[in-house]
């Protein structure tokens, strides 16, 4: 039977046949789940437009593609819907038909003119739904990956938490131990959990807080963020996917991690803490709870999403990724592509000094205020 590619504009229409794709595909990533991107979906509207690409066997859908397209210097760009720190995407195909689905999605792209490029910026080419995607897109032209960067992920099925910490670095252990104990050393220490504990307006009031008190502080408006992880996080809740985990000292919230479970596996998304305590870590306080929870049999692993070298001393392995760069064979498409990318990575270039920067005169303040 030939597969049939159909964009779609709407892609609240395929919700519940999208929920089965899932359950279908070797990809167990959370951020595929129709909750999650059809609520990011929300957030960048502005930015980009839907335009997923179905593909369906007989009437079954049988692999989606959730790229939206947006013009910008010039350029028409199909991709993953970036907006801000995104995380990453994929081709969502029902196991052993990957290669099948990626295909006809490239011969379907080969057919259009309406675009003149593919962006899609993180993708892991170790799974099959992305590797699958990445040869096709190869055979039908000029495809480019370069390194997007790697991720941490945290095995903790079938290892008790002594184990797990033997194996950790000893000065990061001793570390550990030492902001776990200052901790308790300020007070009153209670552990909240929402849904469990509080619900989820209790919860958002507790984000607020600490957020005021954050990196952002109290100059800054924080009402974006509070409603992106307001509506993330009821989207999440009415799928039994929210955990939110909340640190009180002396009944004052101090630090927060927002994160979802799904599949077994726990995805840490948002984390933040009252600045006045960043000398004994409580970022790193608050994960080291949520993996023992996971080691105790809550999760099977923890896909941390990030590559901050911070995050490294908690991993067991780590998740590599791609950009993968697709241009129209076009000359038109070729010079639209060649502006929009020099820009592109002109300005990436730019925003990594600047927070390389910001880092080095954080940790140039943090050993002042030791020094004092």
């Amino acid at each position: 039977m030939t597969l049939i590619v159909e964009p779609i504009h709407d892609p609240k229409t395929l919700t519940a046949e999208w929920e089965v794709l899932c359950s279908e595909c070797s990809d167990p990533d959370v951020y595929l789940q129709p909750f999650f991107l059809l609520t990011w979906l929300d957030f960048c509207k502005e930015l980009w437009t839907p335009n997923f690409l179905a593909v369906r066997d007989a009437g079954r859908l049988m692999g989606l593609l959730p790229i939206c397209s947006r013009s910008s210097a010039g350029c028409r760009i199909l991709g993953f819907p970036v907006a801000g720190s995104t995380p990453a995407m994929d081709l969502i195909a029902v196991e052993g038909r990957e290669a099948a689905v990626s295909k006809a999605i490239a011969q379907y792209l080969s057919s259009q003119s309406d675009w003149d490029l593919l962006l899609l910026h993180m993708l892991d080419a170790e799974r099959a739904p992305a590797a699958a995607l990445i040869e096709e897109l190869t055979a039908s032209g000029q495809l480019e990956t370069r390194d997007a960067g790697a991720t941490y992920f945290v095995e903790t099925k079938g290892t008790t938490p002594d184990d797990f910490f033997a194996g950790r670095p000893r000065r990061f252990r001793k570390e550990l131990e030492r902001w776990t104990r200052r901790h308790h050393d300020l007070g009153e220490i209670k552990d909240v959990i929402c849904p469990e504990d509080i619900d989820l307006p209790t919860a958002m009031g507790m984000i607020d807080a600490v957020l005021k008190h954050s990196w952002k502080g109290d100059e800054e408006d924080n009402s974006d963020t509070l409603a992106r992880l307001t509506d993330l996080s009821k989207a999440a809740l009415k799928n039994d996917a929210l955990r939110i985990a909340i640190k009180l000292v002396d009944g004052r919230p101090t630090s927060y991690l927002m994160s979802f479970l799904h599949e077994k596996i726990l995805f840490p998304y948002h984390i933040a803490y009252d600045l006045e305590l960043r000398q004994i870590g409580p970022g790193q306080v608050q994960l080291r709870r949520e993996i023992i929870k996971c080691l105790e049999g809550m999760a099977d692993g923890v896909d941390l999403g990030g590559g901050f070298s911070y995050l490294s001393k908690w991993a067991t392995s780590e998740r590599n990724f791609v950009e993968a760069r697709l241009v129209r064979s076009s000359m038109r498409s070729k010079l639209a592509a060649k502006v929009y990318l020099s820009q592109k990575d002109r300005r990436h270039k730019e925003a990594r000094e600047r927070v390389e920067q910001l880092k080095s005169d954080k940790k140039q303040e943090i050993k002042a205020d030791l020094g004092n």
